[in-house]
Formats: C-alpha cells, structure tokens, sequence
C-alpha cells in the first residue's frame, strides 16, 4: 500500500499513494459505511482523499527497566516493565526521558504483542510533555521484527509545543539489547 522511500535514510517516510489513499477510504467505507452516508460524503468525494503524507519528529531511544511477569490473563500473558529513562532528538525538539515511566504487555496466543507505555519528555528548554504509544509489535515470517505505535502528546497549552495536541503521531520501533533500551522514530503525518 505505499510507495518505496527513495533512500534508506529512515527518517524518509515514504507517502501513501492515491491509491493507498483510495484503499483507506475503501477500508473506512466498509467499517463505516453509516458515518460516511450520515456525513454526506459521496463516493466522487471519497475518491478525492489527499494523499498522506509525513515528517520526522525525533528518535529516541527510551531505557528499559525492570520488568515483571504477571502471568496469564484472558487477552494473554501479561508483563508491566519500568521506563527508566532516555533521550530524544529531532529537528523541532529534543530532550530526555524522564525515569517513572511504565510499558504494559500483553503477549497473545498468536504471539503478537499488544504494547501500552506512559512516560514524560523533557525538552531542553524545560517543557515536560506526557506521552502515550499504543502499538503492536510481532515477528513476520521471515524473522523480521514489526513494530509500529500511534502516539499522543500532552504538552502545557502555552507551551511552544502546543502544536503536539493538533496532529497525529505514528513510529516505530526495535528494541535494543546491547543498550536496554527501544530505539524509536517518531513521525507527524501532515
């Protein structure tokens, strides 16, 4: 569904073309054909989606803690891990991670992993800004690690980084074992 990035700069997020574009809006048609026929959107409309289209935020690489196995639950086997700290670097903002934070696990049957973590970032100028990742993470056939999350921030509305609250935020991630830490790239989609 989208188009090769032009070079293996991992920062490049590649765009989602016209016709990623018309397969999401076919997808959401289908789940929710309701909201597209009660907001009046017709299938013409539909077809003119813009494209998606996204920028880099940071990297970040969030130290892990200690982490604890609270056995099996209904969903799957569940594991809650401490964030211990970190950094993080981009071009409209960088800073660390502070310690306290918490990532929360749920390993299913399937072997997928269902991934919930709140921490805090502290920017160089001295703006703490919560964050939250929802993501999913499972190994592909070819052994490959796939792990992407939707993010959200909570920065002071009167902060510099109050155009955090107004975007949607995706990345992804590997965790790291030499460092103990999840090394992550985060981007704005536009």
């Amino acid at each position: 569904m989208t188009d090769q990035a032009s070079s293996n700069d991992p920062r490049e997020m590649p765009e989602i073309s016209r016709r990623g574009s018309l397969r999401l809006a076919g997808a959401a048609a289908l789940g929710g054909a309701g909201l597209w026929a009660a907001s009046g959107v017709t299938a013409a409309q539909a077809a003119d989606v813009p494209e998606l289209k996204a920028e880099f935020l940071f990297t970040a690489a969030v130290k892990r803690g200690t982490l604890t196995d609270l056995g099996p639950s209904k969903l799957g086997q569940k594991r809650v891990g401490t964030i211990d700290g970190g950094t993080f670097e981009g071009p409209r903002m960088k800073g660390i991670v502070l310690p306290g934070g918490g990532y929360f696990q749920t390993i299913r049957d399937t072997g997928g992993i269902m991934l919930h973590t709140e921490y805090l970032l502290k920017t160089d100028d001295g703006v703490t800004i919560y964050t939250r990742n929802e993501a999913v993470a499972e190994t592909r056939p070819d052994k490959s690690l796939y792990v992407r999350a939707y993010i959200t921030f909570e920065a002071p509305a009167d902060s510099a980084y109050a155009w955090l609250h107004d975007s949607l935020f995706v990345g992804s991630g590997m965790p790291n074992m030499e460092t103990s830490s999840t090394d992550l790239i985060v981007y704005r989609i536009l």
